[in-house]
């Protein structure tokens, strides 16, 4: 509706005026790689909308010799010695592609780290109902299965908060050294310079298996064997309910309501302040 409502007039006057809307700087920078022309108005000169659209992308920080994505990215990363403060500030201001990035020279090892949205209930989705099936079998009834799967959701949903807020945005921890930013990168920073990708939006299936596997030998340890299926289902369900709702957050166009007040909540974490909206 807005588009619609500002059809035919210069965008950057618009973008400019902060009572309409205060734009990120990341916005800016968009806005000049996507010029395609000026628009002709007999109150606004073309050199003054130019000049206004330059000198807001001029204070910027973006750096775009930062890394060169079509190229691959975790080795120009490791030996370019950056500064842990460098990379942060740029790893944090997103960029827009028109190709594919990549981590790795080896398609073997890329392909790896490609994770198409539908990969996640496909994979992981019968892994929840084996381990239902599982606590059925060894006795639970459908109650303590029903109680104990919603436990498992919601010991997910606290489990993601403190990995998102408390490990991968807790930055003053982060060691000023090439292996640190570059597995910061791999981990999380790689969501947030290109936070569009499709494929790069959900966590590989062979990352997450591997991180999972300490919290899923504790719950064993802690939980009777028939709960403690239910709560792991329970765990991986809320994982696979927040991947497709972080996908949806970037992709999808929801037309009001809560949900697109969720989406705007997210694209804030990216756009405006990534230590914010966790």
């Amino acid at each position: 509706d807005f588009i619609y409502m500002n059809a035919g007039q210069d965008i950057t006057s618009i973008m400019i005026d902060e009572d309409t809307h205060v734009h990120s700087d990341a916005a800016f920078d968009i806005l000049h790689d996507t010029l395609i022309g000026v628009h002709a108005s007999p109150t606004l000169s073309s050199t003054h909308t130019l000049h206004d659209m330059d000198q807001k992308v001029a204070h910027t920080k973006l750096d775009k010799s930062f890394l060169d994505f079509s190229k691959p990215t975790v080795w120009q990363l490791w030996s370019s010695g950056y500064s842990k403060e460098y990379y942060l500030e740029q790893v944090h201001i997103p960029r827009h592609l028109t190709y594919d990035a990549r981590f790795f020279k080896y398609d073997a090892m890329e392909l790896l780290t490609l994770t198409p949205w539908q990969v996640i209930p496909a994979i992981w989705g019968p892994v929840v109902l084996y381990n239902m099936y599982q606590s059925l079998n060894l006795g639970l009834p459908l109650w303590g299965i029903i109680l104990s799967v919603m436990g498992g959701v919601a010991s997910w949903s606290v489990l993601e908060y403190v990995f998102h807020r408390f490990i991968f945005h807790m930055e003053w921890l982060l060691p000023d050294h090439p292996w640190a930013l570059t597995l910061h990168y791999l981990l999380h920073g790689v969501h947030h310079v290109i936070p569009m990708d499709r494929y790069r939006l959900a966590m590989p299936p062979v990352l997450f298996f591997l991180i999972h596997l300490a919290p899923r030998f504790f719950l064993f340890t802690i939980f009777a064997l028939p709960i403690a299926h239910s709560v792991y289902a329970g765990a991986i369900l809320g994982y696979i309910m927040y991947d497709l709702t972080h996908y949806f957050c970037h992709h999808a166009s929801p037309n009001g309501g809560y949900l697109q007040e969720v989406k705007k909540y997210h694209m804030a974490h990216h756009y405006k302040d990534a230590n914010l909206g966790f």
